[in-house]
């Protein structure tokens, strides 16, 4: 499941198993939104300790941040990812 966190950055949480449909009827339209409002947009992105995706939800992902490869201001994992901390060097929001 994914939640939506805020307004113009596009922000959310990935809780339990997250699927291509999750991206397609939540996650995409909101970056849609956000693109449609904005020339540059930024994009936190919270995984859930109980966390797991598929090949179609990462497919979905792939062909998201390559579609608008050029209107990422920034984008942002949190902290941990599969319980490892993240280097601040990635921290880029």
């Amino acid at each position: 499941m994914v939640e939506l966190l805020s307004g113009n950055v596009v922000a959310c949480v990935g809780n339990g198993r997250i699927t291509k449909d999750d991206y397609e009827k939540v996650l995409i339209p909101s970056i849609e939104q956000a693109l449609s409002r904005n020339a540059k947009i930024r994009c936190y992105y919270e995984l859930g300790r109980d966390y797991s995706g598929d090949t179609d939800a990462a497919w979905e992902d792939f062909k998201i941040g390559v579609e608008h490869l050029t209107r990422w201001s920034a984008s942002r994992l949190s902290p941990t990812l599969i319980g490892c901390a993240l280097p601040p060097m990635l921290s880029v929001f």
